[in-house]
């Protein structure tokens, strides 16, 4: 009797092969899962009696600064198979997928293979975490292919993300046609910031998941979590993080207040539960530092209100939905989804060096934002 004793689900697996007099450049051929119309790669393709095909094309290229001095190069990959019928008639299936190759030309005493791989997965995981942003999708790498003088690597991994997915050109933050310079600027201004322990990551991918959240009340949390994200960070780097002075002097400003509640209200039952939110006086308000943060970056966002709005209305649905058990209007709650979006995405392409924010929303999807609820 036969049967199924097991079932197995793996994750990730890696192979590898050793070998000898391989090539003497070493690359790393990554399999893109995601959107693939969002890449603006064109080619020549020719197909043989025999189903061969071979492609004829001047793959594009991003120079991102490295330590392995890497090249890389965006190339289709196509994906042949038949199926043979007993009456004698063939099956041909076809596909393809986008692939990022990153090659270098220095040897494995300057640079180990290792440490080559490894540096190769971080460029391209920078490079398509900006490119899923700029797509207003996931673009991810699910296998790659690793070729050096001594060995083969192939990496699989499981992804949610299929490559056969597709992206409307109006749905992308960034033009297609700009895609490539956008990712030449954009990856190299996120190492910079994260150099400066200004790191974009989390911000980045709380957006992505807000893109992808099918609830309303859910994708303007998300997007309101990454802009406070942002907020801290900035609050941080210019010493905003508190309302008097040095730590040490709000420690004394809060003792000072406390102080003067135990004798103003010495008797009261709500003295206990005061004095817990003083803390909270040593802590700048939201809308003061984030205001601060707009302007330095020169991010609009009275254009998606009518005249004469102090400040986003967004501000206070956040309020409605975090502190208090308050419904929001169903057409509030879309209104500001979108003028919230508007304003991170915004801050987003000027924080990663880009300062087309057309993708955002164009004049007259900012003037419906300014008249909506």
């Amino acid at each position: 009797m036969k049967g199924v004793i097991a079932e197995l689900e793996i994750e990730e697996l890696t192979s590898t092969y050793e070998r000898e007099h391989g090539e003497n450049e070493r690359r790393i051929s990554f399999a893109l899962a995601g959107p693939r119309d969002f890449w603006p790669l064109g080619w020549l393709r020719s197909q043989s009696d025999t189903g061969e095909v071979g492609f004829e094309h001047g793959p594009p290229s991003v120079e991102i600064p490295n330590p392995t001095r890497a090249k890389l190069q965006f190339a289709p990959h196509y994906v042949f198979s038949s199926i043979s019928f007993d009456d004698g008639r063939e099956l041909g299936i076809e596909d393809y997928y986008h692939s990022i190759i990153v090659k270098t030309d220095l040897p494995p005493t300057e640079i180990p293979d290792d440490e080559f791989q490894c540096q190769a997965i971080k460029i391209v995981d920078d490079l398509l975490l900006v490119a899923s942003v700029a797509a207003r999708y996931w673009i991810d790498w699910f296998s790659f292919h690793f070729s050096a003088s001594s060995k083969l690597v192939d990496h699989v991994r499981s992804r949610r993300e299929s490559f056969v997915e597709s992206v409307g050109h109006r749905n992308t933050l960034v033009d297609r046609g700009k895609a490539f310079d956008f990712l030449t600027i954009a990856v190299q201004a996120l190492r910079e910031h994260r150099d400066s322990g200004f790191d974009l990551y989390l911000p980045l991918i709380t957006v992505m998941t807000a893109n992808t959240s099918e609830l309303p009340e859910q994708r303007f949390l998300f997007y309101f979590m990454a802009l406070e994200q942002l907020k801290d960070m900035y609050a941080q780097k210019k010493g905003l993080v508190r309302t008097v002075g040095s730590k040490s002097e709000g420690k004394c400003f809060i003792r000072d207040v406390n102080l003067y509640l135990d004798k103003r209200l010495a008797d009261h039952p709500a003295l206990t539960l005061v004095k817990e939110k003083t803390v909270e006086l040593d802590r700048p308000p939201l809308w003061y530092v984030l205001e601060k943060l707009l302007l330095e970056y020169d991010v609009e966002w009275k254009d998606l209100y009518p005249p004469n709005t102090e400040k986003p209305t967004f501000i206070g649905v956040r309020n409605k939905l975090v502190h208090s058990a308050e419904s929001v209007e169903p057409a509030q709650l879309y209104f500001d989804t979108e003028r919230l979006r508007v304003v991170l995405e915004r801050l987003l392409l000027k924080l990663l060096g880009w300062q087309d924010a057309y993708g955002a929303a164009s004049s007259m999807e900012a003037e419906r934002l300014a008249y909506g609820s």
